[in-house]
């Protein structure tokens, strides 16, 4: 089936070409020697570094395990790409999975960036998950979370106390 904007939630195929040809290095991550050019995933970070396919698979699995976005497994501070991620996705459903992991692993980032920043805060009630926004951080006001609905003061981030200082 399609997936948002007409993609196809399908693996990418290795490359075919020289796909039988051996490859003069050994993995970065197992340190296999006797690779063939279709056993290789190169990272696109330009500076040569790869796996064999079963250790980029492993690496990529362990990044999504870890709530990280896959990065090039030598740490060079390259993240991989959709296509990337899709050559290494074993099977649609794996796909599918990874890639709504990326996208809660995104948002998540997103949201710590905007509560770091004073734009939104968090619900300070217990077990609600909420974030409302804060136009206006330097102004005392009260916001309204829109998931529970109570109303929470932007300045202290606690209970909206009326008439009260936020000390009080």
């Amino acid at each position: 089936g399609g997936a948002k904007g007409g993609e196809e939630l399908v693996p990418a195929t290795p490359p075919v070409a020289g796909g039988d040809d051996p490859f003069d290095d050994e993995c970065m991550g197992c340190g296999r020697e006797d690779l063939v050019v279709r056993e290789v995933f190169r990272y696109g970070c330009n500076k040569d570094h790869f796996m064999c396919r079963d250790c980029a698979h492993a690496k990529m699995t362990a990044d999504v395990a870890a709530r990280k976005r896959p990065h090039c497994a030598a740490n060079c501070g390259y993240q991989l790409s959709g296509p990337e991620v899709r050559k290494l996705c074993t099977s649609p459903d794996e796909l599918r999975q990874v890639r709504d992991a990326l996208a809660e692993i995104d948002l998540q980032g997103f949201l710590a960036e905007q509560v770091a920043s004073n734009s939104m805060i968090g619900c300070p009630y217990p077990g609600c998950p909420g974030f409302m926004e804060n136009p206006r951080p330097s102004v005392r006001t009260r916001l309204e979370c829109p998931e529970c609905h109570r109303a929470t003061c932007n300045h202290c981030k606690e209970q909206y106390h009326i008439k009260l200082c936020c000390a009080e």
